[in-house]
């Protein structure tokens, strides 16, 4: 996936936002997810706007309750990694 800056409306507001967009064969295909309001200011991530990263684990799929309750209560969360120029992972 890639992150980039997007525009969404919000009870009838316009309002910033960071989509991650699921990119097939070098093409940006469609907007799976958004980065939480809380996490879209951190320096951290907007250092990786235009850039790649890749989803860890699936939430709904792990044996922990309280994270398989925070996707259902968000419908739907991930982690994800954030990725190098050259392929490897921003630890």
């Amino acid at each position: 996936m890639r992150l980039k800056e997007t525009q969404v409306t919000v009870n009838g507001e316009s309002e910033p936002a960071i989509a991650c967009v699921l990119v097939d064969r070098g093409v940006d295909t469609c907007t799976v997810a958004y980065v939480p309001r809380m996490m879209a200011n951190q320096a951290r991530v907007k250092e990786h706007i235009n850039k790649f990263v890749m989803v860890m684990e699936l939430y709904n799929d792990l044996p922990s309750t309280y994270k398989r309750s925070k996707s259902h209560q968000n419908l739907g969360m991930a982690s994800v990694t954030m990725l190098t120029e050259d392929g490897g992972r921003d630890e």
